[in-house]
């Protein structure tokens, strides 16, 4: 008997296990067995809860507002404007970073110009939604590609890129603001 406690004694019988778990994922097919975690959506709901805690809930999330929306008032009100798009364009750069990621593990390779077409349909959600609410660009962005997904299926595959763009002429045709409201200036 030994005088570990109950739960290191089963850790320690499970050592191995978890050891070889990590080596078959350590293989020669490293990217098909990755592909699944870089493309979960929990992974990206947390983050997702995370940058909307950091939007609504934090002092520089709150500042990163204040200067999209007139960034000369935040300056009067003495907020550090350089600052401030420092870190948003850091999180920003590390959330597309994560993405790029997400991109080449779950198609195997990846190359500069992969994300063009991702960072393209990006900004025609951000533009259907309207810039206010990202939490409604992230909505759109799922209704576009579940659309994306039903022309690939029902009607022809070449039209799925054609999609999006049908959509953002439609939407701002109608509601130039965006689906959800913009900022104005």
């Amino acid at each position: 008997m030994s005088d570990q406690p109950a739960g290191i004694a089963e850790l320690d019988e499970r050592i191995p296990f978890l050891l070889a778990q990590l080596g078959s994922y350590i293989s020669d097919d490293f990217q098909h067995r990755l592909a699944p975690i870089g493309a979960d959506p929990r992974t990206y709901a947390v983050l997702l809860a995370l940058a909307s805690f950091y939007v609504r809930g934090t002092h520089i999330g709150r500042a990163t507002r204040a200067i999209a929306e007139r960034p000369d008032v935040a300056a009067a009100f003495g907020v550090d404007v350089g600052r401030v798009c420092r870190i948003t364009f850091l999180l920003a750069s590390t959330m597309a970073g994560l993405a790029a990621v997400a991109v080449g593990t779950l198609y195997g390779s990846a190359s500069a110009f992969v994300g063009l077409l991702y960072g393209l349909k990006a900004f025609i959600c951000m533009l259907v939604a309207g810039n206010r609410y990202f939490e409604a660009v992230i909505a759109v962005a799922f209704a576009l590609g579940i659309l994306e997904a039903l022309v690939t299926g029902y009607v022809s595959s070449s039209l799925r890129d054609a999609v999006a763009f049908f959509v953002l002429i439609g939407v701002l045709y109608l509601r130039p603001d965006g689906l959800f409201g913009s900022y104005t200036t």
